[in-house]
């Protein structure tokens, strides 16, 4: 079974997605339901992924 991860910065953007083959323990580490390279760049924001401007500020949702 693969596990699936976000890796985020001090600021809590994702700066990588991975596929591991056991499970991770690390506070960098984000569980993901699946490989998703759409969150590269945004921001981990209230358990949801964000947009973020150039400074790492989280945009206004759209919806």
């Amino acid at each position: 079974m693969s596990n699936f991860y976000a890796q985020i910065n001090d600021e809590k953007i994702c700066i990588g997605v991975s596929q591991l083959s056991s499970a991770v323990e690390h506070p960098q580490m984000i569980s993901l339901d699946s490989y998703d390279e759409s969150i590269l760049g945004k921001k981990r924001y209230y358990k949801q992924w964000r947009e973020v401007d150039s400074e790492g500020n989280v945009l206004p949702d759209d919806s």
